[in-house]
């Protein structure tokens, strides 16, 4: 039977594990203010993708950026867009969030189980001093921390659009 201090413990790690970025946020791009400061923030090099209204795609690098909107260098020639020209911008990147996210996952479930077995199998005698949800917390929390780790590091490989507006 799984002791109270235990469900603490876990409580614990999941309240300390969810990142603040999950919380809804209001779309600031929704402006024109808010898109010129998304272009604004590009780098010249950097992958776009860029959908039309009508639904055109268009790829290639950054150039610059114009007046209310940016060129793009494309395939074949250099194409200037202006801020109503763009339903939505993607650029590309990496994956490293996301692998952080499912690895910490991963890693937190691991970490709790194998804190319940400590805590729960091993240390369930009367000799032991330890307090189980303090062990689950404790293992818990450094899975989840290598987890993330080694998910980032697997995400940093893989390549992804990032929609930066709408």
């Amino acid at each position: 039977m799984i002791q109270q201090t235990t469900w603490v413990g876990l409580a614990l790690v999941v309240v300390l594990l969810v990142p603040g970025s999950w919380v809804a946020a209001q779309d600031s791009t929704a402006t024109p203010a808010g898109r010129q400061a998304v272009i604004r923030a590009l780098h010249v090099g950097q992958r776009l993708r860029i959908e039309q209204p009508g639904g055109a795609r268009l790829e290639g690098a950054f150039s610059a950026a114009s007046g209310d909107g940016l060129v793009l260098a494309g395939d074949l020639r250099p194409a200037q867009l202006s801020g109503s020209d763009i339903d939505k911008l993607w650029v590309r990147g990496r994956a490293t969030k996301t692998g952080a996210i499912v690895g910490g996952i991963v890693g937190l479930l691991a970490g709790v189980g194998y804190g319940l077995l400590v805590g729960e199998v091993i240390c369930n005698n009367e000799d032991c001093n330890a307090d189980t949800g303090a062990v689950v917390a404790a293992v818990g929390l450094g899975g989840a921390l290598v987890g993330a780790g080694g998910g980032a590091l697997i995400g940093a490989a893989i390549p992804r659009w990032h929609l930066r507006f709408p």
